[in-house]
């Protein structure tokens, strides 16, 4: 980031990146929850449209530069996350002494009467017993609290088939992270750069 957007997100907000800022944080989730599911089935043809011809697959996710990238930024050892908040929640379990381990169990469901499987992101022992825990983006709910996959929405009826899958076998859907990221001011050996 140039000095001069640090700058100005630093006069503006009090940190240096603008989209840390709580204001920022509040005005964008004021717009997404003020968006009508026709303006998101627009905003998401045309950002999947805008991909197609920049990068030849449908959403910035299936690009080989963004994997790349996620690889870089979210590696603990020999870990890999698929985002800033799972390793934000697998480092605040390590913090509250909870047991949790990226999860290698496979639950299947169908869809269009083919056989799909899900690996949720982290198991949690607790007590001798075991929890499924899954991080996800609120961006990845409707309002109706069905799931969507908010990059092509014609997989939405894969994600929701899912989404029961989970609710199926009492996967706990964690949307909210900022306790989690908030930890990670714990851990300044952690670069995302």
């Amino acid at each position: 980031m140039n000095e001069k957007r640090k700058q100005t997100c630093l006069k503006k907000y009090g940190v240096e990146n603008g989209g840390a800022s709580f204001l920022a944080k509040e005005k964008i989730r004021a717009f997404w929850e003020n968006v009508t599911e026709e303006e998101q089935e627009r905003m998401n043809e045309l950002h999947k449209k805008t991909c197609l011809e920049k990068y030849g697959v449908s959403s910035w996710n299936q690009t080989t530069l963004s994997q790349q990238k996620r690889k870089k930024h979210f590696k603990l050892g020999d870990l890999y996350f698929d985002s800033k908040p799972e390793l934000a929640y697998f480092l605040w379990c390590k913090d509250s002494k909870i047991e949790c381990k990226r999860s290698s169990s496979k639950l299947e469901y169908e869809f269009e009467n083919k056989k799909h499987f899900y690996f949720p992101d982290f198991e949690i022992i607790q007590n001798g017993e075991k929890f499924f825990i899954e991080i996800k983006g609120k961006h990845f709910f409707k309002k109706d609290g069905t799931m969507c996959n908010p990059f092509d929405h014609s997989l939405d009826g894969l994600y929701e088939a899912k989404h029961q899958c989970m609710i199926k076998n009492s996967v706990k859907i964690i949307t909210e992270f900022e306790p989690f990221l908030e930890n990670l001011k714990n851990h300044p050996e952690i670069n995302f750069d």
